[in-house]
């Protein structure tokens, strides 16, 4: 239910539910949840405009998937995680983060293109355009493959991606 309210937009329940369930997550000892809210904790805080938080549910997030080798949690959160350190002027952490959740991705098409997504924004807060360049084009690569929807989270991704490389100095 969350999700679906962030979804919506409607950040506050969204927040309201996934502190509920991370509270829950740690009750019942289920840990891969715990990781998973942790992330989705980081993705609202990031979109209600608060990086700090954002990075800091994304760390735990990351470490605690850590901790239980659920590798595609970790993945996803790095590659969360590298844009946010990107955008605040932290490449050499961002650049690591990517080195190290991509290969643990890799093997989710659907995750590693829109994974893909986050490298070519922080590759270009990087100054490194060309990488961006690659990077975006294997998203489009993975999308093409996967015969993806216009409406669908990876072909959006694309398109944003896309137009934050035109836009972005």
């Amino acid at each position: 239910m969350a999700s679906l309210y962030h979804g919506k937009g409607e950040f506050e329940r969204a927040l309201e539910l996934f502190q509920h369930a991370l509270r829950l997550n740690r009750l019942i000892k289920d840990r891969i949840s715990e990781g998973i809210n942790l992330g989705n904790l980081g993705r609202l805080y990031h979109d209600l405009g608060d990086p700090e938080q954002a990075q800091v549910h994304f760390a735990q997030a990351i470490q605690r998937c850590d901790s239980l080798n659920y590798l595609i949690g970790s993945g996803v959160f790095r590659g969360s995680l590298a844009l946010i350190q990107a955008q605040q002027g932290g490449i050499d952490e961002a650049l690591l983060l990517l080195n190290t959740g991509e290969p643990q991705v890799a093997v989710y098409a659907m995750e590693h293109g829109k994974f893909l997504c986050k490298k070519a924004k922080a590759l270009h807060l990087a100054r490194r355009p060309a990488a961006a360049l690659e990077a975006l084009a294997q998203a489009q690569s993975i999308a093409a493959e996967l015969n993806t929807t216009p409406d669908s989270e990876l072909t959006k991704m694309i398109t944003e991606t896309t137009q934050f490389l035109e836009v972005e100095p």
